[in-house]
């Protein structure tokens, strides 16, 4: 499955969109493998619900959308590892409560 990862990651950005416009079954089946490899089950449920079984279109768009903005495949894993690292910067960023109460 390797040489189809790395097949895939390699491709001109051109190819990406177009594949992503009208082959989106590639990068579904890109996903699942990826995170069937990584043995993640709510991944693998996220790529079957919205990949292949009722509304792929939503799918279709964010990852049309995921390519066009970040140049690469849209991932859960990568969309979740994202917003962690936002929430954690706002922690950092955000006075506790009680540093704001001594003043």
């Amino acid at each position: 499955m390797q040489k189809y990862y790395d097949f895939m990651d390699n491709l001109p950005y051109v190819l990406k969109v177009l594949i992503a416009i009208f082959l989106n079954i590639l990068w579904v089946i890109y996903r699942l493998f990826k995170d069937i490899e990584a043995n993640d089950v709510t991944l693998i449920l996220f790529d079957v619900l919205f990949g292949i079984v009722p509304i792929p279109v939503v799918f279709w768009v964010l990852n049309l959308i995921w390519i066009i903005v970040k140049k690469e495949v849209f991932s859960f894993q990568e969309l979740v590892t994202t917003v962690q690292a936002a929430e954690a910067k706002e922690k950092e960023e955000k006075p506790s409560d009680s540093e704001s109460s001594d003043k």
